[in-house]
């Protein structure tokens, strides 16, 4: 392999979450595609458990199911992201 092709050990590599929600066939008005950017996946997805477990939450966090007493967990878990300098971003069509 050419030198040229093999990247810098200084190279930094930019890891994407990326999630839907909404249906043109539904009855939604919107289809929303969310992401999050990060360069440490795994560290990133360590402290993200830990938040859950912290918070006893289990299985998926969806936003659809924020209430009064779940709010603290969602407001740990952006939190937790941002710290760990993750940008978010979303495109709605």
């Amino acid at each position: 392999m050419p030198a040229s092709l093999i990247p810098s050990l200084k190279t930094r590599n930019a890891f994407f979450f990326i999630d839907e929600s909404g249906s043109k066939s539904s009855a939604g008005k919107y289809f929303v595609i969310g992401l999050a950017k990060t360069y440490r996946p795994g560290k990133l997805s360590w402290h993200l458990r830990n938040v859950k477990e912290r918070y006893g939450v289990k299985g998926e966090m969806k936003f659809t199911k924020v209430k009064q007493d779940t709010l603290p967990a969602y407001k740990a878990l952006i939190s937790t992201a941002i710290g760990q300098n993750t940008l978010f971003g979303a495109f709605v069509l």
